[in-house]
């Protein structure tokens, strides 16, 4: 299940080490509760997940890769995954922990929350969080910003993020993913691996 190159800097995580490599598929959405458990059980710092046990799986690297879901029935979860990939472009680097800002600010971009604002004014809420890793807000917001068309007529074109998330979406749905979360390991849904795994049934079944 290979990444696009371009998205290696930023939506691959390698941790451990060891001869053998295991590849660790996450797609999640961000708006998914329920991916939120998940991701807090594997990367939540202080609270003993799995990012910071990987060295108890003895002689393996993990490499885990993030695969972005937007799920259609929240129409925002499109604008916070056109978030992180703006993130991605501007600061690869900081991807991950952007993600983290995200899932812990869930709850303020649920459909409650994001009814009444235009597209606008929600990316313009995800520019305060994408400052928060050092993501200039203007810059951010350039790539996010769907500008008019040359000839003044309707354009539907998206904006400067709309083709990174496409590889993802097709990549999902070709494969038959279409719930959050959703684990893969070398390749291979495991549904055993789901919110309510815990982190000692990751470390052995990643052990094996």
């Amino acid at each position: 299940m290979a990444l696009p190159p371009k998205y290696a800097a930023s939506h691959i995580l390698e941790l451990g080490s060891g001869d053998e490599t295991v590849n660790v598929d996450l797609f999640v959405d961000f708006n998914c509760p329920f991916s939120k458990i998940i991701w807090d059980k594997i990367e939540n710092p202080g609270t003993n997940a799995l990012f910071e046990r990987v060295g108890e799986v003895k002689g393996r690297k993990l490499r885990f890769v993030f695969r972005n879901v937007p799920q259609p029935w929240h129409p925002q979860s499109t604008l916070l995954h056109e978030a992180s990939l703006a993130v991605g472009q501007l600061a690869p680097s900081k991807f991950w922990e952007f993600a983290k800002i995200l899932f812990d600010h869930q709850p303020e971009f649920f459909d409650t929350e994001c009814a009444d604002e235009t597209r606008g004014e929600t990316y313009k809420r995800l520019s305060k969080l994408a400052a928060e890793v050092g993501v200039e807000e203007s810059k951010f917001l350039e790539l996010l910003t769907v500008g008019k068309s040359k000839d003044g007529k309707p354009s539907n074109t998206g904006n400067a993020v709309t083709n990174d998330l496409k590889p993802f979406v097709r990549f999902h749905r070709q494969n038959g993913v279409h719930m959050t979360p959703t684990v893969a390991i070398n390749g291979i849904v495991d549904p055993a691996f789901e919110s309510s795994t815990p982190v000692d049934v990751w470390i052995e079944k990643l052990s094996k």
